[in-house]
């Protein structure tokens, strides 16, 4: 599904150039999840935001289902908007606080012409029981959500575009534990959906108990590193499975913030 050969990017800070990736090759397959993990400032978060588009590379390629990302001229290929969804940090910065959650939703899948209007609206309101919400948080504002239910939001608003990659980059690092451990079990849903996740985080135990594979960034670079194996590391995957979301907190997720 997702190759990435040989990426590099530098920035440009006070007339010298620091080199943030270099030369980083990965791939993500269909229904897998792969991690990236790295302290804060090492790479991860550019990497996610040059597959997405937000930032240009330095050299190296991405291909998507065949695809070039990034096309030979530079530009972004904007067919990849809606297979390739970003799930930030910080979900109340992603959402206008002007805007009620229902059109937050419904916005980016009348942009895409995905639907008629009140089709887009329908829509809406079902991907939020998708990602267990109530639909009267439709004519809600981000205000009056949790930082919990804004990341779901985020996550709906990204369904709305039937993507194939979901690229979760810290998007639990900013929530209490329990509403990390709901994000962390609604990701594996969608995962057993058919939906393809690469999850950034700086929490190793986290992105081991998620992932099927695990990569570690160090000196601007990825290296393959094995994950945990045996009946313990099954269980603790398996439990997200098992898990409703209604008032569970960590213990029935099985994150080793639990005591895992």
């Amino acid at each position: 599904m997702l190759e990435v050969i040989g990426l590099s990017k530098s920035f440009k800070k006070k007339g010298e150039y620091t080199q943030i990736v270099e030369n980083a090759s990965f791939s993500v397959g269909d229904n897998e999840a792969v991690g990236i993990v790295g302290p804060s400032g090492c790479g991860k978060s550019t990497i996610a935001r040059i597959i997405c588009g937000t930032i240009r590379k330095d050299s190296g390629d991405i291909i998507f289902d065949g695809e070039k990302v990034i096309l030979d001229s530079g530009r972004y290929n904007t067919e990849m908007r809606k297979k390739i969804q970003l799930i930030g940090q910080q979900p109340f910065l992603s959402l206008d606080g002007r805007q009620k959650i229902g059109s937050a939703i419904a916005e980016p899948m009348l942009r895409h012409k995905i639907a008629p209007r009140g089709e887009c609206y329908k829509r809406a309101s079902e991907l939020l029981e998708k990602v267990w919400l109530d639909k009267e948080v439709m004519n809600m504002y981000p205000h009056q959500l949790s930082g919990g239910m804004c990341q779901r939001v985020i996550i709906a608003r990204a369904l709305g575009l039937n993507p194939k990659l979901l690229i979760a980059d810290e998007s639990t690092s900013m929530l209490d534990t329990s509403s990390q451990a709901q994000v962390i079990r609604l990701l594996h849903r969608l995962k057993q959906d058919g939906v393809s996740i690469l999850f950034i985080s700086h929490d190793m135990e986290l992105v081991k108990v998620f992932s099927d594979r695990v990569l570690r960034m160090e000196n601007h670079n990825l290296i393959n590193i094995t994950t945990e194996k045996g009946e313990k590391q099954n269980e603790k995957k398996n439990n997200f499975a098992t898990c409703s979301c209604d008032g569970a907190g960590t213990d029935s997720l099985g994150l080793h913030k639990a005591g895992l």
